[in-house]
């Protein structure tokens, strides 16, 4: 299975336009292969940055545990826990010559529980959408690559965070 966030991008073009701030919205595609019935290994990469001066590249090992067939209609089928661990490299762009960027990388382990649902088997039967929220761990695991100032990176802390995926996707 195919998948391609949509949450990310729509967000956070929406609150560049909102700031007058040309964005670079993350581009997060997944693919999942299944191994049996009810579990799924896969891979999700990411790309773009946040903010203007920002550039993201990551990627997550993650696993879908489903608790009830993701094939079924019910209310409660597609339902899963996904345990992820992540890379995140950062990379902030200085305003001036003279300073360097500042380089990050960064590892996170995270559960997500999610329920993936047919989007409209009628009309492309291979169609789904995924929804899913969780909360991971992130830390440094290199040293900044110049010595930076508290402010430096404002949009990865390390600590807990939220993470929320709104996906469409294709099964194969």
């Amino acid at each position: 299975m195919l998948t391609v966030d949509l949450l990310a991008p729509l967000a956070w073009s929406l609150v560049g336009a909102l700031n007058d701030d040309l964005q670079h919205p993350p581009i997060v595609i997944a693919y999942n292969q299944f191994l049996r019935d009810r579990i799924a290994v896969g891979l999700e990469g990411q790309v773009g940055g946040i903010a203007t001066n920002e550039r993201r590249t990551g990627l997550a090992a993650q696993s879908h545990f489903y608790l009830t067939d993701p094939d079924n209609f019910g209310l409660l089928d597609g339902l899963y826990a996904a345990p992820r661990l992540r890379y995140l490299r950062t990379q902030y762009m200085s305003d001036y010559a003279s300073v360097a960027s500042l380089v990050s990388k960064w590892a996170g382990a995270e559960l997500l529980l999610g329920q993936q649902r047919p989007a409209a088997p009628w009309l492309v039967p291979g169609l789904v959408t995924n929804a899913a929220m969780g909360v991971g761990y992130w830390c440094k695991i290199v040293p900044d690559s110049r010595v930076a100032r508290p402010d430096d990176d404002l949009l990865m802390r390390p600590g807990w965070q939220l993470t929320i995926r709104l996906s469409l996707g294709y099964r194969f």
